[in-house]
This record gives structure tokens, sequence and C-alpha cells, in this order.
């Protein structure tokens, strides 16, 4: 950890920070967990503040004190949210959707007589 926390949140914004967003952060550790939560946020297109302030409160609240930890996290939040879109999926599927499809051919005599009723031969 080279650069301070303030930096390393520039670079990785690609922009400078306001003097409110100092603020937020000068309320941070500055340790792994903290850079990580960084990252994460960049990594989801989220360059907010507020946004990575919810994710360390969230790492708070579920006492997640490593980047081991918050990796874990990640990873069966992401396997729930995939869980909930497959349920969302099947539930709203209709019925006939996994039917098997059968062809509509007609039979010879089916045939000759729908002709009949279109007045040809």
């Amino acid at each position: 950890m080279n650069e301070n926390i303030f930096d390393y949140i520039e670079s990785n914004f690609g922009r400078t920070l306001s003097p409110i967003e100092y603020e937020e952060i000068s309320s941070w550790e500055d340790n792994e967990l903290t850079r990580y939560a960084i990252k994460q946020a960049v990594l989801n297109g989220k360059y907010g503040i507020k946004y990575i302030s919810a994710i360390l409160y969230s790492y708070k609240m579920n006492n997640i004190k490593s980047v081991q930890q918050a990796q874990l996290q990640d990873e069966q939040f992401r396997k729930s949210k995939q869980m909930k879109r497959k349920t969302i999926l099947k539930e709203n599927v209709p019925s006939w959707f996994n039917q098997e499809q059968q062809d509509d051919i007609m039979s010879d005599e089916e045939l000759r007589e729908f002709e009949k009723m279109l007045g040809g031969k």
C-alpha cells in the first residue's frame, strides 16, 4: 500500500475526489479489505463513494474482517442471485413451453378434404 487511500481511489475512478468524498473516505480504515471493496465497486461499474460505504457497512454487519471472507460472501451472493434467476425463469415459463412439439402434418385424406374446402380439385 504505497499510495494513500485517496490516491488509490482517484487512480481507480480516473477522476479527482470532491471535498465531501474526502470527508467520507477519511472515516474509512485504509486496509486490504477497504481496497478490495473499492476494486469490487469499480469492477461493477460503480464509481460512487456511497456505494463503497454500503459495501463496507455490509462487511461490518456480517462481521467480515478479511478479503478471503469478503470473497466467500461475494461468491455466495452470486450463487444465490443465479438461483433466484433460475427460479424466476422456471416460474414464468408457460406450461406449453417444455412440451414436445408435434408436427401438424396432414394425412393424404385430410389434405384432399382441405383442398375440397378451398374449392380445389
